[in-house]
């Protein structure tokens, strides 16, 4: 399963990781609730 990873698996990764991004641009101030543990670290 680890080799397999389909489109959608990535596109998740994406935007999590966009959203990331757009947390640290904003001083992580307002985080999310679902992921926030995750930004924080």
């Amino acid at each position: 399963m680890a080799e397999y990873r389909p489109k959608v698996e990535q596109a998740a990764f994406r935007q999590a990781h966009e959203v990331r991004k757009k947390a640290l641009a904003r001083g992580a101030r307002h985080t999310p609730r679902r992921g926030s543990s995750r930004i924080r670290t």
